[in-house]
C-alpha cells in the first residue's frame, strides 16, 4: 500500500469516529433543549408525558454512548488483529530462548535432544514441589 492509500484509510476512520461523537453531541444538546422547554414552558407539554419522554430519551442517549464505546473497541480489536496478521506474514517466527549453562540466554536451535525417563521424572518432581 502506498502512503496516500494509508492516509486515505486513516482519514476515513477518523472522520467516522468524529461523526459518531458529533451525533452524540447533537443528541445530548437536543435532549437538554427539550428539558429546558419542558421546564420553561410547562403548559406546552403535559408534565407526565414530558417526564416519560425525558427518561426514555436519557436511556436512548446512554445506549448511543454505549454503542460508540463498543464500536471503538471493535475497531481497535480489528486493527490489533490486522497488525498481528501483518507481523505473522512478514516477520519470522519468534525465537525460542532458554538459559545456557553459564546463565545467559541462548537461542534454541531446531535440534532434538533426547531425554531419558529419569530426566522427565526429575522435571515432574521439580514442577510438583
Amino acid at each position: 500500500m502506498s502512503e496516500q492509500e494509508l492516509y486515505d484509510i486513516a482519514r476515513q476512520q477518523v472522520d467516522r469516529r468524529s461523526r459518531r461523537y458529533w451525533l452524540l453531541g447533537i443528541n445530548a444538546m437536543l435532549w437538554l433543549a427539550f428539558i429546558a422547554l419542558r421546564v420553561g414552558f410547562p403548559e406546552v407539554i403535559q408534565p407526565r408525558i414530558g417526564t416519560v419522554i425525558i427518561i426514555i430519551w436519557m436511556g436512548l442517549l446512554g445506549l448511543h454512548g454505549i454503542f460508540i464505546m463498543l464500536a471503538l473497541g471493535r475497531e481497535e480489536a480489528i486493527e490489533g488483529q490486522v497488525e498481528h496478521l501483518r507481523r505473522a506474514i512478514h516477520d519470522e517466527k519468534p525465537k525460542r530462548l532458554e538459559l545456557g549453562a553459564d546463565g545467559e540466554l541462548v537461542e534454541v536451535t531446531g535440534e532434538l535432544v533426547e531425554t531419558t525417563d529419569d530426566d522427565a521424572d526429575q522435571k515432574r518432581k521439580r514442577m510438583t514441589r
